[in-house]
């Protein structure tokens, strides 16, 4: 069966953020699709960076002639502006353009009754829509907002690395000018877009959630071992590079507590250890919804191959063997007898059936990227000079 795309309008299938593009089309905007996600990227950068460096220019702590106080030396800051943020938006169509993508699958592969494709699509604009909504986005900010005054009062009392956002009177820290801005604009902007991200694997897992509970046709001698629904391991890594921009973020703030405060890289153990474990669990959560179809698809399958095999043995007559006669084994016994170890093998390959539909490799590169950002703070406590000594000492 094959997927006609002039039945479906593609524009509703997508995971993008389209308040943004209502906006841009409401000013009079109207560019083509690579450019406007360059003006997205150059908006972005001059609404939550740029306001930053000129107000601390002005207020006089771009540099405060030590690391301590300085905003250009706030490596939290400048990742997270001018490589999470860029990565976040540039990763948008990518992304969504692959998750259509697969689904449009369930449909070239014949997957989905002719007369279920009507509930499928629905599934689809239903939680799409859902993504799309003004409120959703409101609701975000407000997630948004929350968090940022949370965190801003743990920096204030705990930590120097957000200095640069404060002044002291009396003892009692307050926002400057150049803090007001970070904490009313740039921080709550950069944190919208990673909850959008998070709400798009959420939006994702429901997606999957509720086709997994359509009549699929799935097929018990795919080679993939998961009734051919193996394409779906592909999705992990194709939010690898969201991984990179969360990664980045963190990896700053660490570089900055190691950098002013002092803090020693053992001090993260139980942080990054969590932060693996949910990037793993999280990223990949969407794809066990299918487990229990498969047991059920497994199981049945198992029996009604047993029942047809039994079929076959029954029909093929070996008492000739048996007997020691001279004569020939029965002709009609022979394509029977002949075809055992066809029938063996799909038995076998329906037996090893998996009930997960990735494996470790298809996390490989998730957490390549996830974890490619912390070589950076390992280098801040280990020189790179002393780690390339140890690893010729250790080999030679």
């Amino acid at each position: 069966m094959v997927f006609d795309t002039k039945k479906v309008n593609l524009a509703e299938f997508s995971f993008g953020d389209k308040n943004l593009d209502r906006i841009f089309k409401k000013l009079g905007w109207h560019f083509s699709e690579k450019k406007e996600l360059k003006v997205k990227v150059l908006v972005a950068i001059g609404v939550c960076w740029l306001p930053l460096v000129v107000l601390s220019l002005i207020h006089g702590n771009f540099w405060t002639g030590s690391i301590e106080g300085s905003f250009i030396t706030s490596v939290e800051a400048q990742t997270r502006f001018l490589i999470s943020l860029p990565i976040l938006i540039l990763a948008e169509p990518l992304v969504s353009g692959k998750l259509v993508k697969t689904l449009v699958q369930f449909i070239d592969a014949g997957m989905i009754p002719k007369d279920q494709v009507a509930e499928f699509e629905s599934i689809i604009k239903s939680k799409i829509n859902f993504l799309q909504s003004p409120w959703t986005d409101f609701f975000l900010l407000v997630i948004c907002y929350i968090q940022v005054v949370s965190i801003l009062f743990f920096e204030a009392q705990y930590t120097s690395v957000a200095a640069w956002q404060f002044e002291r009177n009396n003892g009692e820290p307050f926002l400057n000018m150049v803090g007001k801005w970070a904490v009313i604009v740039s921080r709550p902007f950069t944190l919208f877009f990673i909850y959008r991200w998070i709400l798009r694997v959420l939006v994702w897992g429901r997606i999957l959630a509720k086709v997994a509970q359509l009549n699929l046709c799935l097929s018990p001698f795919h080679a993939d071992k998961v009734g051919g629904l193996g394409f779906l391991a592909f999705s992990i890594s194709y939010f690898a590079p969201v991984c990179l921009a969360i990664s980045v973020i963190l990896a700053g703030n660490m570089a900055d507590l190691m950098i002013v405060d002092g803090m020693m890289l053992v001090d993260f153990r139980l942080t990054l250890f969590c932060y693996i474990l949910f990037v793993a669990g999280f990223f990949t959560y969407p794809l066990f919804v299918f487990s229990k179809k498969l047991l059920d698809f497994k199981e049945k399958s198992i029996f009604e191959l047993y029942d047809g095999i039994q079929q076959v043995y029954n029909k093929a007559n070996l008492k000739s063997f048996n007997a020691g006669t001279d004569h020939a084994t029965n002709s009609e016994d022979v394509p029977y007898i002949s075809s055992f170890s066809d029938f063996n093998a799909v038995l076998e390959n329906v037996l090893n059936m998996r009930l997960i539909l990735f494996q470790i490799r298809d996390l490989l590169p998730l957490m390549f990227l996830t974890l490619f950002p912390f070589l950076f703070v390992i280098l801040i406590e280990i020189p790179l000079a002393e780690i390339i000594s140890r690893l010729i000492s250790t080999m030679f």
